[in-house]
C-alpha cells in the first residue's frame, strides 16, 4: 500500500496539471476564434472592423493571452515551492523508510520522478521569465501602437479636412473656368465690335470729308440766296406796311359788325319768347281724302289733270275738298300716302318729288310682279322743268278690294330761301310704254311759306300719280299729317 501522505502530494500535483491543461485549452480555443475572425476580415467576409480597429483588436487579445499565461506561470511557481517542501518531507520519509519497509526500486523510481519534476519546474521558470519579458515588450508595443493610432486618427482628420478643402477648391476652379470661357466669348465679341467700329469710323471720316466739301459749296450758294432774300425782305416789309394800314380799316369795320350782331341777338331772344308762347296741341292737323264713289271711272286723255280727292273720310282741319288745298300749320316732316287700284292689265307709273329752287331729293320706287317694293334712293340737282320722275310700275289684273298698291313718302318741309326766288313748277311724267307721250292722272302740290326773321321763306313739294293712255278707271286715297309748331299758314293743293 502507498503512503497516504505521498498519495495526497501526487494527487495535488496531478490536479494542478489538469487545471493548467484546462486553462491552456480555453486559451487555445479563444486564440482559435480570434484567428478565424482575422482570417474572415482578410477574406472580406466580415466588414465590421476597419484596419485600425482590427489591428488594435488583435493586439489587445494577444496581451490578454500573455497575461493569462503569466498568471498561470505565477501559480506554477507557488506549486513548485509546495513541491519542494513536499520533496524534503518525502526525502526524509524515504530515508526513514529505506531503512525499514521500502524497496530500493521504488525509491529510485520516486527519485527519478522528483528529478523530472525539478527539470520541469526549471523549464517553467525559464519560460515564465521569457514570457514576462515578452509581456513587457508587448505592453511597450501596445503603448506605441496606441500612440500611433491616435496619431493616425489625427492624420485622418487632417486628410479629411484636406480632402474637403480640395473638393471646395475643385468646385471653385470649375466656376472660374466657366467664367473664363464666358469672358473669352465676350472678349471675342468685343474684338468683333471694335473691328466694326473701326470700319464705321473710317466711313464716318469719309462722310465728314464729303460733308465738309458740300458745306463749302452750300456756303457759297447760301451767300447768294441770302443776298436775294435780303432784297425780297425789303419788298415784303413795304407790303406789310401797306397791309397794316388796310388792317386798321378792317378793324373799324369789324367793330361796326359787332354792334349789328348784338342787335341780331336781341331780336333772336324776342323770337324765342314768341315761339314759347305758341300752343302746340292746337296745331296738330290730320286729314284723309279719297276718290268720290260716284266718279269711279274716267276715260283719260293726253295732258288731262284728274282732281279725284273730293270725298273726305275725316279731317282735323286744314284741307278744303272743293279747292284741293291743304293748309299746313308748320314746317317739318309731312307723311303722305296714296293708294291706286286698276281693273285692266296695264302699267301704272307713280312719282313723288320734294323740290326747292337749289336742289331736289327724289325717291324711286319700282313695283314688279311677285317681287315687292324695292327702294333705290338717289339725289339729283334741280332747275330743270322737263325732268323724268322716278317711277313705280306694276302689271295689274282684275281689281279686287285687296289689290291695292300703296305709295308712301315724307315731305320734309323746311328751307332758307327768299320769297322772290321761289316759283311753282309743274313737272311732266314720262310713260314707260311710250317715252314721247306724257299724261297725268292727279297732282298734289304742296306750297309751304315760312317766316324767319324779316324774310319770307318758301319751299315747294309736288306729288304726281301717273297712268298709261288706255287706263279705264282708277281710285286713290291721299292722307296727310303735320305735327310741328306753327310758323305761318301754308297751303297744300290737291
Amino acid at each position: 500500500m502507498r503512503n497516504s501522505r505521498h498519495l495526497k502530494v501526487i494527487t495535488s500535483q496531478i490536479e494542478n496539471l489538469e487545471d493548467l491543461k484546462s486553462q491552456l485549452e480555453t486559451i487555445g480555443a479563444h486564440v482559435l476564434t480570434v484567428i478565424e475572425k482575422a482570417e474572415l476580415w482578410i477574406q472580406e467576409k466580415e466588414n465590421d472592423f476597419t484596419f485600425l480597429e482590427m489591428s488594435q483588436f488583435l493586439m489587445i487579445e494577444t496581451s490578454k493571452f500573455i497575461t493569462k499565461c503569466h498568471n498561470i506561470a505565477s501559480d506554477n511557481t507557488e506549486s513548485a515551492k509546495a513541491v519542494s517542501t513536499s520533496r524534503l518531507s518525502v526525502e526524509t520519509s524515504l530515508s526513514g523508510s529505506c531503512t525499514t519497509n521500502r524497496d530500493e526500486k521504488e525509491f529510485e523510481i520516486l527519485k527519478e520522478r522528483l528529478e523530472k519534476m525539478e527539470k520541469t519546474i526549471s523549464t517553467h521558470s525559464r519560460k515564465y521569465k521569457t514570457v514576462n519579458q515578452k509581456l513587457k515588450a508587448l505592453e511597450n508595443y501596445s503603448e506605441t501602437i496606441h500612440s500611433q493610432t491616435e496619431q493616425n486618427d489625427w492624420i485622418m482628420q487632417e486628410l479629411n479636412s484636406a480632402s474637403e478643402f480640395m473638393t471646395q477648391i475643385q468646385s471653385e476652379n470649375e466656376l472660374l473656368t466657366e467664367r473664363i470661357t464666358s469672358h473669352e466669348h465676350s472678349v471675342s465679341k468685343l474684338n468683333g465690335v471694335s473691328e466694326s467700329w473701326q470700319l464705321k469710323q473710317k466711313r464716318l471720316e469719309e462722310q465728314v470729308e464729303h460733308i465738309q466739301k458740300t458745306v463749302q459749296t452750300n456756303e457759297k450758294s447760301n451767300r447768294m440766296k441770302v443776298e436775294e432774300l435780303g432784297k425780297e425782305v425789303h419788298v415784303t416789309n413795304l407790303a406789310i406796311n401797306s397791309s397794316n394800314k388796310k388792317f386798321v380799316v378792317l378793324q373799324d369795320n369789324v367793330t361796326a359788325l359787332g354792334v349789328k350782331v348784338g342787335d341780331v341777338s336781341l331780336e333772336m331772344q324776342t323770337l324765342c319768347k314768341k315761339v314759347e308762347e305758341i300752343d302746340y296741341p292746337s296745331m296738330y292737323v290730320v286729314f284723309s281724302a279719297h276718290v268720290d264713289l260716284k266718279t269711279m271711272e274716267w276715260t283719260l286723255k293726253k295732258n288731262m289733270i284728274v282732281n279725284c280727292f273730293r270725298a273726305v273720310s275725316y279731317s282735323l282741319g286744314g284741307y278744303d275738298p272743293k279747292t284741293g288745298i291743304f293748309t299746313a300749320s308748320c314746317y317739318g316732316i309731312h307723311r303722305c300716302r296714296v293708294s291706286i287700284c286698276t281693273s285692266t292689265d296695264q302699267h301704272i307709273q307713280l312719282g313723288l318729288f320734294k323740290e326747292d329752287i337749289n336742289q331736289t331729293y327724289q325717291t324711286r320706287y319700282q313695283y314688279y310682279p311677285q317681287v315687292g317694293k324695292i327702294p333705290l334712293p338717289q339725289r339729283k340737282s334741280s332747275n330743270s322743268r322737263n325732268r323724268k320722275p322716278h317711277q313705280m310700275s306694276k302689271s295689274f289684273g282684275q281689281c279686287d278690294p285687296e289689290d291695292v298698291d300703296e305709295f308712301d313718302d315724307d315731305f320734309i318741309i323746311s328751307g332758307n330761301l327768299d320769297q322772290s326766288q321761289c316759283s311753282d313748277e309743274t313737272l311732266v311724267a314720262t310713260s314707260l310704254d311710250q317715252v314721247e307721250k306724257t299724261e297725268r292722272m292727279s297732282r298734289i302740290l304742296c306750297n309751304v311759306q315760312l317766316n324767319q326773321g324779316d324774310k319770307l321763306i318758301k319751299e315747294t313739294s309736288v306729288l304726281y300719280t301717273y297712268c298709261s293712255m288706255n287706263q279705264k278707271w282708277c281710285k286713290g286715297v291721299f292722307k296727310g299729317e303735320a305735327k310741328k309748331p306753327k310758323m305761318k299758314e301754308d297751303k297744300l293743293m290737291v
